[in-house]
């Protein structure tokens, strides 16, 4: 007996030698029952023997978790390299202005021609006084004169004009001051041709005459002269002639009285007005000088500005 559990002890100490100890079994796979899948497609396990089945176990491996999407990361740009330069030392700079002459073509007529602007305005209701006065002294051809340049002759030309075609007449205004030309740019027109144009033989009279917005009223322009040259008596007086012909009131604007020459204009003249600031003294000897020119003074127009 005693031999018996000698033996007994040697096989338990050799079989604890030499049998590893079983590893701990790994935790079931989480198992999700899907009713919907076809049964001969769903996996099954076999309990009771071959052929019987005791349960059947779908088994429903969970979906992979979606891909993070791709994350760009940019790259940080390279710090700019700023070049540094030396500056001169700064001189003060000088300027001068030169004022262009801006074209005229399509500006229309010059707010200034207040009787064609606003006809009812006390200004143009003078004007039409002094339209009317100078028709009863049947002065058909006459001219106009500033004592000097600046005075507003041709705005009060140009308005006693407007007032005169109102009254029913064919008007034409003449611009004979080459040396100064400002007709052209109160009735907002930019022409090609002009009085001395006409007078060199370059162009035709007919031509050179071109209508106005106002009904009735025509302008013939002078056109910027490098050079003022004199105007030949001889050929203002045939012109004039022929303007008579075609227009009741024929308006000349000269050169001013203190650098200008009237005596190719005033000649052809009916009479001579000359324009000149209110409260400025005339002139001394102003109609001696007309005289001297070949015409006749009639009257001052004295014109203010509005302050």
């Amino acid at each position: 007996m005693g031999r018996t559990l000698e033996s007994l002890r040697r096989v338990e100490i050799i079989s604890s030698a030499t049998i590893k100890p079983t590893p701990p079994a790994s935790p079931p796979e989480e198992c999700v029952l899907d009713w919907t899948m076809d049964p001969a497609e769903v996996p099954f396990i076999e309990v009771g023997g071959k052929g019987k089945i005791a349960a059947v176990l779908p088994i429903k491996h969970p979906a992979h978790p979606p891909k993070p999407p791709y994350h760009h990361v940019p790259e940080k740009p390279e710090p700019a390299i700023v070049a540094l330069a030396e500056f001169a030392d700064v001189r003060p700079m000088t300027v001068s202005f030169q004022a262009w002459p801006a074209p005229t073509q399509g500006r229309g007529v010059a707010r200034e021609i207040i009787a064609h602007h606003q006809p009812d305005h006390a200004i143009s209701q003078h004007y039409a006084k002094l339209a009317e006065s100078l028709l009863s002294k049947e002065t058909q051809t006459t001219l106009w004169t500033g004592v000097r340049a600046g005075v507003g002759a041709a705005t009060a030309l140009s308005n006693l004009a407007v007032s005169t075609a109102r009254l029913g007449l064919r008007v034409v205004l003449v611009d004979a001051d080459a040396g100064n030309p400002r007709l052209a740019a109160k009735w907002g027109v930019a022409p090609s041709l002009g009085l001395h144009q006409v007078i060199a033989g370059t162009a035709p009279l007919e031509e050179a005459v071109q209508t106005t917005s106002i009904s009735k009223l025509c302008l013939l322009p002078a056109l910027p002269q490098a050079q003022a040259e004199e105007i030949p008596a001889e050929a203002i007086a045939w012109i004039v002639r022929w303007l008579r012909q075609r227009f009741d009131a024929i308006f000349l604007r000269g050169p001013s009285i203190d650098g200008g020459n009237l005596s190719a204009l005033a000649p052809s003249s009916d009479a001579v007005f000359v324009v000149a600031p209110k409260g400025e003294p005339l002139p001394v000897g102003l109609a001696s000088l007309v005289a001297r020119q070949g015409g006749r003074l009639q009257g001052v127009l004295h014109t203010q500005f509005e302050q």
